[in-house]
């Protein structure tokens, strides 16, 4: 199911799901947040993210650029990956949830 498809997920109209849809997966949120200041090549964010094989990137990098956050550029025989403009606007709310997930693992740590 692509994003737009999961608006309706719950036979109801939820742009929640489609925006959660897009950043699911593994590595989305490492690739995000690895070119919100520069764009970078393949090889570039496969050694940023070593854990990540070459075809999971090769996967994870297909669906965000499917679905508008990234742009995938050519410069002749160079190809690079760069956020889209719906991928910066994306970003406040990525580094949002980023901020949020550490207060609720002190928050937990600190109630064990």
């Amino acid at each position: 199911m692509n994003a737009v498809n999961s608006s309706h997920l719950h036979h109801e109209f939820c742009p929640l799901d489609t925006t959660i849809k897009i950043i699911s997966g593994r590595w989305k949120s490492i690739i995000l947040c690895r070119l919100k200041d520069q764009s970078l090549h393949f090889n570039e964010l496969s050694r940023q993210i070593p854990e990540c094989t070459r075809r999971m990137l090769a996967l994870q990098l297909k669906e965000l650029v499917n679905d508008g956050i990234l742009l995938r550029v050519i410069d002749g025989q160079k190809i690079s990956y760069q956020l889209s403009p719906l991928g910066h606007r994306l970003l406040p709310i990525l580094l949002e949830m980023n901020d949020w997930g550490k207060t609720y693992l002190m928050q937990k740590k600190s109630s064990l």
